[in-house]
C-alpha cells in the first residue's frame, strides 16, 4: 500500500510540472524523497519476505505437497 502511496505522490508531483504548478526545486527534492523511500520500502519487504520464509512454522501447501510425494515414492 505503501508503494502506491509512494507512485501516486511521484504522479501527482509530475502532473504539477505539465500544469505549470509549485516550484520546480522542491518538485526535485519531493521526487528525490519518494525515490528513497520507494527503494527503501522495497528493501523493507525483501527482508520481511525473507524472514518469513525462513522463520515460517507452519508449513507451506507446496512444502506439505513435497513431503506426501517423497512418502509415494
Amino acid at each position: 500500500m505503501a508503494l502506491g502511496s509512494s507512485a501516486e505522490l511521484q504522479t501527482q508531483l509530475l502532473l504539477s510540472r505539465e500544469l505549470g504548478l509549485g516550484s520546480e526545486d522542491m518538485r526535485i527534492k519531493s521526487l528525490d524523497s519518494c525515490e528513497r523511500v520507494g527503494q527503501m520500502l522495497n528493501r523493507l519487504h525483501q527482508a520481511l519476505t525473507r524472514r518469513l520464509d525462513t522463520e515460517s512454522r507452519v508449513p507451506s501447501p507446496k512444502s506439505r505437497i513435497s513431503e506426501d510425494t517423497e512418502e509415494y515414492l
